[in-house]
């Protein structure tokens, strides 16, 4: 059985919040129990020639939530310039985890680009746990398989990003998607496993039950 070392973890319950503005970054609070969340949003639309309504998918929402444990007084000072000018400032939020312990070091989180920017060059393990529960009893098994990846360049990563849009994919990329043929040079082990579930395995667990 294959186990998930800690080394090769990211732990993104801390990090640090910074803004991006006028071409500067600045921290501006600390946060603990991070989290990042990506829901798929849908619109019902009617099936041509029938009475049936079907849901079509038109989106991704993306949310986040933390508790912020110190902090500075830059959005203070946006409000009061919006309050003495009518101008608000335009600036985007990242968010960097803190983990010392994981081999791939500190890393910014919600961001697609740059996880595939960790992960292009590398070797990623990928593990996979089942639980099969049947009136006889419970059993769980693990599988790994790695995926080593070619060097990306930022236009190859931003031209899958933003044709495939894999935000709601672990590891921000979809192994049968465009990546998967044109960024990975080999994988050892169960091609399913890194879809995200090992088809094969969990088939002999079944027929030996």
């Amino acid at each position: 059985m294959a186990y998930l070392l800690a080394k090769d973890t990211v732990n993104g319950s801390e990090g640090r919040v910074y803004i991006n503005q006028s071409g500067r970054s600045v921290e501006v609070a600390g946060m603990r129990n991070i989290r990042a969340d990506a829901e798929i949003q849908s619109q019902d639309m009617r099936v041509i020639g029938t009475r049936t309504i079907q849901g079509k998918k038109n989106g991704v929402k993306l949310t986040g939530k933390g508790n912020i444990y110190y902090g500075s007084n830059i959005f203070t000072d946006m409000v009061l310039q919006y309050i003495n000018t009518g101008q608000m400032p335009d600036f985007d939020i990242q968010i960097t985890n803190q983990d010392p312990t994981t081999t791939i070091g500190n890393q910014v989180m919600a961001d697609a680009r740059r996880m595939l920017g960790c992960l292009q060059g590398r070797t990623q393990k990928v593990i996979t746990g089942v639980t099969v529960r049947t009136a006889k009893g419970m059993t769980t098994f693990s599988a790994l398989s790695e995926v080593e990846f070619a060097p990306l360049t930022e236009h190859e990563i931003a031209y899958y990003v933003d044709k495939y849009r894999p935000f709601d994919k672990a590891g921000a990329y979809g192994i049968q998607e465009w990546i998967g043929a044109a960024g990975i040079k080999g994988i050892t082990g169960s091609f399913y496993n890194v879809m995200g579930l090992p088809v094969q395995r969990l088939y002999s667990h079944l027929k030996s039950i």
